[in-house]
């Protein structure tokens, strides 16, 4: 339920205010901050997907991970949220 009902929708929001963001603020995208944060959460969609599968897997019986591998992949999206806040709060001035 958590996946269907909480997870995937949030998904599709943040996408969703998120090009409302940048179509009300197109200077956004020149900032370096801006880019990098847009290839976290790219990347947090991703491993979301990954882990769908995983989810689907396991529900069918297929174990093929240990179990401390599933207990370092879940510490991958914390560590992605915490960076992406960060950026949005600090928004540093990066150079190319």
């Amino acid at each position: 339920r958590l996946l269907k009902i909480i997870m995937k929708p949030a998904m599709v929001l943040t996408y969703i205010f998120g090009f409302l963001l940048v179509y009300d603020n197109s200077y956004v995208v020149s900032e370096v901050y801006f880019i990098l944060k847009l290839f976290f959460v790219v990347f947090l969609t991703v491993f979301h997907f990954y882990l769908s599968i995983l989810y689907k897997n396991f529900k069918k019986g297929y174990r093929s991970k240990s179990s401390n591998f599933y207990r370092k992949i879940n510490e991958v999206p914390t560590v992605l949220m915490i960076l992406i806040i960060s950026l949005i709060i600090i928004k540093p001035n990066l150079q190319i």
